[in-house]
């Protein structure tokens, strides 16, 4: 089963001591951590349009050549902007 991990925003306030206590509680939480070999694509993307500008935009594949995830730094921005 998986745990939710929820931070609280003011334990990152106020003394080191109490940033490192929840960074260790964080930290301890995580089910498992691995470093694996990915595929690193970069490609223009959009149409020019003021809504789709023409960007760069990273992929990420596995090995076997299953998609990943992108990154996309102007479609991040939108959402944020929302």
């Amino acid at each position: 089963m998986r745990e939710n991990i929820v931070v609280n925003p003011t334990e990152w306030c106020g003394n080191l001591e109490k940033q490192v206590d929840a960074l260790l509680r964080f930290q301890n939480r995580v089910p498992q951590t691995s470093i694996m070999q990915v595929i690193r694509q970069e490609v223009s993307f959009g149409d020019g349009t003021k809504k789709n500008p023409v960007r760069q935009v990273t992929r990420y594949w596995d090995l076997d050549g299953n998609f990943l995830f992108q990154k996309d730094d102007f479609m991040c921005e939108q959402q944020e902007d929302g």
